[in-house]
């Protein structure tokens, strides 16, 4: 949640303070990358992680994120 929260924020400040366009797309990229980054906080985060590549976010999300791949 926090990584969604931060991203919406980070587009919203690009987009008041740099005139940058908000894309909705980039933003939900930058979600699923931040996620991805902190799973091996966790021992079980890091387990799930294993045996998944990054570009499995980008064409599996669903399943990644309910461990089906």
């Amino acid at each position: 949640m926090i990584s969604s929260l931060w991203s919406v924020w980070c587009a919203r400040n690009n987009l008041v303070f740099r005139d940058e366009a908000f894309e909705v797309q980039t933003v939900v990229r930058t979600v699923k990358c931040m996620c991805w980054s902190r799973l091996h906080i966790t021992k079980q985060g890091a387990q799930k992680k294993q045996g998944h590549k990054i570009t499995d976010l980008f064409g599996g999300w669903d399943s990644l994120v309910q461990d089906r791949l």
